[in-house]
């Protein structure tokens, strides 16, 4: 496989190659519905004022937290990544693609069953929504770095 064009900044100071700036993002994306919970929990006079401006029916926050969890455990994934490379542990490595597709399929999925609930009325919030899921999954599906990144985690020796 060609090495994509890699900056020195996309290593870190052991030598493996760092998590790219999108991934972080499409997981993130995909944790909104938890990002919004712990936002309004750490407010404890405004937390049903916060939760009802994003969520205005409560069983949204909770189908949202769904794709969430599984990006919540690929960014533990990507987070603990040392730790787990150092004990030997590299077969978590070909989960992260796959299991944050997915999480970026749910969330569409959701935002297609809401819209239907709405008899397909246009809503620029379902439409963004829909938008950044398609963006983020072209990039997850075409990214020679990422590529790179996963095989470079897959081939270290602990």
């Amino acid at each position: 496989m060609s090495q994509p064009n890699i900056h020195p900044r996309h290593f870190a100071d052991d030598g493996r190659a760092t998590v790219p700036s999108l991934m972080w993002i499409a997981c993130l994306w995909v944790m909104r519905g938890w990002l919004v919970l712990v936002f309004a929990l750490s407010s404890r006079q405004q937390t049903e004022q916060l939760l009802v401006v994003f969520y205005p029916r409560p069983e949204q926050l909770l189908q949202g937290m769904a794709p969430g969890a599984i990006a919540l455990i690929v960014c533990l994934l990507m987070a603990f990544h040392r730790r787990l490379l150092d004990r030997g542990w590299t077969a978590w490595v070909a989960l992260c693609r796959p299991l944050i597709v997915l999480g970026l399929l749910a969330d569409a999925s959701l935002l297609l069953w809401q819209s239907s609930h709405h008899h397909w009325q246009f809503s620029w919030g379902v439409a963004t929504g829909l938008w950044f899921d398609a963006m983020l999954l072209v990039w997850l599906l075409r990214s020679e770095r990422l590529q790179w990144m996963l095989s470079d985690w897959r081939s270290h020796k602990g």
